[in-house]
């Protein structure tokens, strides 16, 4: 370790406690010494008898004799080497941990090869988020080709690309959107609430919730359809379902639409899910699944499906989709004139391609109400 610079008579004995080899530091009584050669050269000697002293005259003691504070106490006589001793320890302590711990020993005054981590990036990750704050509260639910999340957090699907568009048209960036997840029993009451700014999140648009919150739209119309298996060449029309097993989610709106049109002559299974009825396809154990083509379209467009599905093209229903505003919404005027805008100028049609790509068969002129 370089010898210290600013020790004074200290700097024998602090070199001697600071050395990396535990082997080479002073036994307590060199380390004694030491501290007593140090003290005799700090030691200023005292004037002999006679000899002229540059220390002024006391004041006469009366309590006015002092100008600002009465005259302190002599100091008590000090333990000088033990004080010397107990500091020298505590540095030595100190100075031992921090060379034993420096890189490669610290060797000529340079750090060795260990990196060296600046503050700055030891705290980044527990620093502030220095991103705007949020100013367009959008309700959206995860769903098969209409809301999903990268690994990066990113919001995607067809739900995901409208809600920006949107956002663009009223004077936001994606930044200014704050993603709200909303379930099928909750969207009314987050709008009405002001939880929400809207709702776009395969809203059906219905008479019961209308009477609770404005809609928009319908930005996209979906129908009652049936998914096959790619290569099924035997179901080109309603009445080829005969003797087909077909699966639809259990206690769902399209389960009793597909009793009511095919129980006579097919056979319904229920599953709880839609995703447990198309894996059913996938694997054969079912001929078919039925619900609207557009979620049908979402879970045909996963990643392990790709190309491995069809939609029938049956129309049994019509379902349409809206962004769903508090009731009496002052955004409602701007977002119909928008959701035109994204039909005109093409996104809309590629937001569909994108997301759910089995719909551009069933969808006439590019229109959310094809």
């Amino acid at each position: 370790m370089p010898p210290p610079r600013e020790a004074g008579p200290l700097a024998g004995a602090l070199t001697a406690v600071l050395v990396r080899d535990p082997e080479a530091r002073p036994d307590t009584d060199t380390l004694d010494r030491l501290l007593a050669e140090a003290e005799s050269a700090e030691r200023v000697p005292e004037p002999a008898d006679g000899e002229p002293s540059d220390a002024r005259p006391e004041d006469p003691d009366t309590s006015t004799s002092y100008r600002i504070a009465p005259p302190a106490p002599a100091p008590a006589p000090r333990r000088v080497r033990k004080t010397w001793l107990a500091a020298v320890g505590a540095v030595a302590l100190t100075g031992v941990l921090a060379w034993t711990l420096w890189p490669d020993g610290g060797a000529d005054g340079q750090a060795g090869d260990k990196p060296s981590v600046s503050p700055s990036a030891s705290t980044s990750s527990l620093s502030p988020s220095t991103s705007r704050t949020p100013s367009l509260t959008v309700g959206f639910r995860f769903q098969p080709g209409f809301g999903g999340r990268q690994p990066d957090g990113t919001i995607t699907g067809l739900d995901a690309d409208v809600a920006r568009y949107l956002a663009r048209a009223l004077g936001h960036d994606s930044a200014d959107i704050a993603w709200k997840e909303v379930t099928s029993v909750d969207r009314e009451r987050l709008l009405s609430s002001g939880e929400v700014d809207l709702v776009v999140a395969a809203y059906a648009m219905t008479d019961r919730r209308a009477e609770q919150v404005d809609f928009v739209g319908p930005y996209l119309t979906a129908h009652q359809d049936v998914l096959l298996r790619a290569d099924d060449t035997a179901v080109t029309r309603e009445a080829d379902l005969r003797d087909k097993s077909v699966c639809s989610a259990t206690g769902s709106g399209s389960a009793e639409n597909a009793l009511a049109k095919i129980r006579t002559w097919a056979s319904v299974k229920g599953r709880y899910t839609y995703e447990q009825c198309v894996e059913d396809l996938a694997s054969g154990a079912v001929d078919a699944v039925t619900t609207d083509n557009a979620l049908l379209a979402g879970y045909a467009a996963q990643d392990p499906y790709r190309g491995k599905f069809k939609l029938a093209g049956f129309r049994w229903s019509d379902e349409r989709y809206g962004v769903g505003l508090p009731k009496g919404s002052p955004l409602r005027a701007r977002i119909e004139a928008a959701l035109k805008a994204m039909v005109a100028d093409g996104s809309w049609a590629a937001a569909v391609e994108k997301n759910l790509p089995l719909l551009r068969t069933t969808h006439s002129g590019g229109s959310p109400t094809g």
